[in-house]
């Protein structure tokens, strides 16, 4: 939606407003689910959780990807990332139904066309692993190990994208997704498990997905345990994304023993093309990559 809220003030009204009118509207524990996270409250983290349905879309919830920075163990930085196609038809090109609703938002992409802005999109201006406040946002282990993941991505092979990985590991794309809109909250219909079939989503997608070939790691954050990074599409994707010069994505990382043990790419489906979003789930369904 390319909604921003800057300085502590801002923050805390806008906050105390939604949490309290989402917890009058909806009851406890039903506008918002956390289901996992990785990182270091030492430097940055990413969090996965879900706005349940009615909270701010009626036809379904919607699973947020949250990129935060740390200052001394307090967020510094909350950038959101998600898929609009996990919504409904009447939430993502309108017109949507807001009856039930505790904080409706508007249609994201009126009419079918993809969402843009002058507005800076997010993540904005940030250094590569340092926060907004000038403390690092990420260890030097895992500064390497994204740089050197993004750049086997960019320039390498299948089979170089496939050291980084444990062979139980679990990867989540929403390009899996070989359904229609209104897929499955929590991951459900996005994700395999098993570097077997990891190996055949990067045989068949390495040139195609948007973070891949040609794309820029611009933030990244966590630790020695995990983490993740920010990057912005190049290549055939440069005129993607809200201001029309590349769309933005979000990768979290889970290590263990130094290897990428789940790795959750979260971006809006949306912002590609048609064709090019039915050109590469169809790839990856010739190679036989399904949900796990």
């Amino acid at each position: 939606m390319n909604i921003n809220f800057s300085g502590y003030t801002q923050i805390a009204a806008d906050f105390t407003f939604f949490l309290s009118t989402a917890l009058a509207k909806l009851g406890p524990g039903r506008f918002s689910k956390v289901f996992h996270a990785t990182g270091d409250l030492r430097y940055g983290a990413v969090a996965e959780y879900v706005d349940l349905k009615n909270t701010f879309y009626s036809s379904n919830g919607i699973t947020i990807q949250t990129v935060f920075d740390f200052d001394n163990g307090l967020v510094a930085r909350d950038t959101d990332y998600w898929d609009t196609r996990e919504l409904g038809n009447s939430d993502i090109v309108g017109p949507a139904v807001t009856a039930g609703v505790a904080l409706p938002l508007d249609t994201i992409h009126a009419g079918g066309v993809p969402l843009s802005s002058t507005t800076p999109a997010p993540p904005g201006q940030v250094s590569l692993a340092t926060g907004v406040t000038g403390r690092p946002s990420a260890s030097r282990e895992m500064l390497h190990l994204a740089s050197s993941l993004h750049e086997a991505l960019t320039l390498g092979s299948t089979r170089d994208v496939l050291e980084f990985f444990t062979e139980d590991a679990t990867y989540v794309n929403p390009l899996i997704h070989q359904g229609p809109v209104l897929y499955g909250n929590f991951d459900r219909t996005i994700q395999i498990k098993g570097r077997a079939i990891i190996a055949r989503l990067f045989q068949a997608g390495l040139n195609l997905l948007p973070d891949c070939r040609g794309s820029k790691l611009v933030h990244v954050v966590g630790g020695t345990s995990g983490g993740g990074f920010e990057w912005k599409a190049g290549g055939p994707f440069s005129h993607t994304g809200i201001n029309r010069n590349g769309l933005t994505g979000c990768t979290a990382l889970d290590v263990t023993d130094g290897k990428i043990s789940r790795m959750s790419v979260k971006f809006d489906t949306f912002q590609l093309s048609l064709h090019d979003y039915d050109y590469i789930r169809g790839a990856l369904r010739s190679a036989g990559v399904r949900d796990a």
